[in-house]
């Protein structure tokens, strides 16, 4: 996250609205071509549709939300109630390496049952489409 994304984050933050400790994970898919992925592309929304599909398939979902954050070009963010808690997963190409990262973070208390195996259907799917010539 660059700075300025921090300090403008900070202006929205309130103890209401940050999300409190619980679980996350972050899986990268390596040696790929970076310029396959903007977070606002095909592919974009091709991950877009699995993560929707997938997640689905496990648990409630509502209040599903796809966004970008200022400054950073080629994050893709969603964020949605997972069978009742806060979900977060952000998509973005490194900034110094010829890889990919997807991160979740899922809210205290709930159950993430599901998101890892989502997690490795998208980095498949990257991995795929992302080949690096």
């Amino acid at each position: 996250m660059t700075l300025m994304s921090y300090l403008i984050s900070l202006q929205n933050c309130t103890e209401i609205s940050l999300m409190k400790r619980g679980w996350k994970k972050r899986q990268s898919v390596k040696n790929i071509d970076r310029s396959q992925w903007d977070g606002m592309n095909k592919l974009s929304n091709e991950v877009e549709q699995i993560l929707k599909t997938t997640l689905k398939n496990h648990s409630s979902i509502e209040g599903w939300e796809r966004g970008k954050v200022e400054g950073e070009q080629n994050l893709m963010m969603i964020a949605c109630k997972y069978g009742g808690k806060q979900l977060s997963i952000g998509i973005r190409n490194s900034g110094t390496q010829e890889k990919i990262s997807i991160s979740a973070r899922l809210e205290q208390g709930g159950n993430y049952n599901g998101i890892p195996e989502t997690m490795n259907q998208v980095c498949e799917h990257l991995a795929n489409n992302m080949i690096n010539h």
